[in-house]
C-alpha cells in the first residue's frame, strides 16, 4: 500500500490550537445519516467543512492556513472535520475513495488520541493526535469507530 504517516506533523502550540478548535463545545458539527457511503448503513457521522468547491465554507477556514502551507497544498479540493461518536463495539465504516482524481492526495490528520483507527486495505493506521496520514486519492479505505473516548475527530483533506 502506497502510504505515508509522519508523527508531530505539526509544532505542538498550533496543534494545540487547532486541537482546541475541533475539541470546543461551541464548534457547529452537521450531522450526516451515513459516515462514509450515503448508500450504505454505515452508521451515522457529524462533519465540519471549513473549504468545498474552490471557496471556504466556514469562517474558520484562516485558522488553517499554516497547516496547508506546511503540507505545501497547490489546489485545495475540500478540507473537513469528520466526528465519530463512541461505539460499544468496533463498527468499521464504508470503504470508500474521497474523489475520482487520481492525481491527487488524500490526508487524514488525527486530532485526538482513541482506539479507533483507519484502514488501507489491510494496514492499519492507529488515532494517534497529531499524526498525519497521506496516500493516493484513489486508494480504498475505511474508518473504524472508537470504544474508548466520546469523540474521535479527523481532519480530512484532498488536495495537490
Amino acid at each position: 500500500m502506497n502510504h505515508k504517516i509522519i508523527n508531530n506533523f505539526l509544532p505542538i502550540d498550533y496543534f494545540n490550537r487547532i486541537q482546541w478548535l475541533l475539541l470546543h463545545p461551541r464548534l457547529e458539527w452537521f450531522y450526516k445519516d451515513y459516515s462514509a457511503d450515503m448508500n450504505s448503513d454505515d452508521g451515522h457521522s457529524f462533519v465540519h467543512v471549513f473549504w468545498n468547491e474552490g471557496k471556504p465554507t466556514s469562517d474558520l477556514f484562516k485558522e488553517f492556513y499554516p497547516f496547508l502551507e506546511q503540507l505545501k497544498v497547490k489546489n485545495l479540493i475540500q478540507l473537513r472535520a469528520n466526528l465519530l461518536v463512541r461505539d460499544n463495539k468496533y463498527s468499521k465504516c464504508a470503504d470508500h475513495i474521497d474523489f475520482e482524481n487520481s492525481d491527487n492526495t488524500t490526508g487524514i490528520f488525527y486530532i485526538n488520541n482513541n482506539n479507533g483507527y483507519t484502514l488501507l486495505g489491510e494496514t492499519k493506521v492507529e488515532s494517534v493526535e497529531n499524526r498525519l496520514l497521506l496516500f493516493p486519492v484513489n486508494v480504498k479505505h475505511a474508518s473504524v469507530r472508537q470504544t474508548d473516548t466520546n469523540r474521535r475527530i479527523v481532519l480530512n483533506i484532498n488536495y495537490t
